[in-house]
């Protein structure tokens, strides 16, 4: 009985050495071969803004912020970015709130013109987010972003971009703002991702030829019906 006991645990013994070594074998396997990455389609729209978007998100978009950049600096970022995403065929883009404090009415309208003449050089179908206004930061820079809402959405069907008004989504409700009054928060970053989505079929426009911009400066053809406050 002894004997017969002994046989047993010595087979126990091969197979379970067995076992072993083929999970080792199965583990430096698996390790030098790692499963492939789940394939995701590219994606076919660029967000471009300030800090404001730095947390929205979007099927099929990609986001890139620059916290602090202005209307130029966004303008000169644009084409290298479209490099880096061959397969974009929309861009959005998030601009203006920087350049209020500069007090500098025309030459805004100027530079928002400027980067129309340079984004309808890549033949996108372009969508401009309109600002977002602030809480508890003053009633000169509420009307100023107020001002810029209004003439942005008047102009921007002229040079073949969809605008999305963001001004009346957020307009007194401070629940959606951080500390600041400028940033958004959580519930205020969902919104406006929604906002967006929901903002380009409304402002999908029929792509035809845009006006002839002649580089920066204001167009003398082009009257401003909302001039800013200087």
């Amino acid at each position: 009985m002894k004997v017969l006991f002994l046989s047993v645990m010595k087979i126990l013994s091969k197979i379970l050495g067995l076992i072993v070594s083929r999970v080792c074998v199965l583990s430096s396997v698996t390790a030098a071969c790692p499963p492939p990455l789940h394939q995701t389609a590219p994606p076919t729209t660029l967000i471009i803004g300030d800090s404001i978007i730095r947390n929205v998100r979007m099927r099929g978009a990609v986001t890139r912020s620059f916290p602090g950049a202005t209307v130029m600096d966004k303008t000169e970022k644009i084409p290298h970015i479209l490099k880096s995403f061959l397969e974009v065929t929309r861009i959005i883009i998030h601009t203006g709130t920087n350049d209020i404090p500069k007090q500098q009415s025309e030459l805004l309208k100027q530079d928002f013109l400027h980067l129309f003449s340079v984004v309808n050089q890549f033949h996108l179908r372009v969508f401009i987010s309109g600002p977002t206004p602030t809480c508890d930061r003053g009633v000169g820079r509420f009307s100023r972003l107020l001002s810029l809402n209004t003439w942005l959405s008047s102009v921007c069907g002229s040079y073949n971009m969809g605008f999305i008004n963001n001004f009346d989504a957020f307009w007194q409700w401070r629940n959606l703002f951080g500390a600041d009054g400028l940033h958004l928060n959580s519930a205020g970053c969902r919104l406006l991702s929604a906002n967006l989505t929901y903002g380009i079929p409304q402002g999908e426009l029929p792509r035809g030829d845009p006006p002839a911009l002649s580089g920066r400066p204001w167009p003398a053809d082009c009257a401003d019906p909302h001039p800013f406050t200087s």
